[in-house]
């Protein structure tokens, strides 16, 4: 099985859905492993928000034609630095 390596987002953008609280600042720093987050910052994210969805786009998997995909890795790293954090949805479309 051929590996064809890490696949970073061509696009990221933030989506506002009813019953969204805060956006992100910074959320293109998600497009590589740099130690430069997308975050948010704002004093009213507290227990109980829940932010806009931040949306990573075009990882240009280039699949040869005849080729079979065996399976697909995600990864996500996330960092919180006071109180609690839940992923409320992780979804891969």
């Amino acid at each position: 099985m051929a590996d064809t390596g890490v696949k970073y987002p061509a696009t990221v953008s933030t989506v506002l859905e009813t019953g969204d609280d805060n956006d992100w600042l910074n959320p293109t720093n998600v497009g590589a492993d740099d130690a430069a987050y997308a975050a948010i910052t704002a004093a009213t994210f507290d227990a109980g928000d829940v932010s806009y969805l931040l949306k990573a786009t075009g990882f240009s998997m280039g699949v040869p034609a005849g080729a079979t995909i065996e399976g697909i890795l995600v990864e996500i790293e996330r960092y919180y630095s006071i109180g609690q954090v839940a992923d409320v949805d992780v979804v891969l479309t």
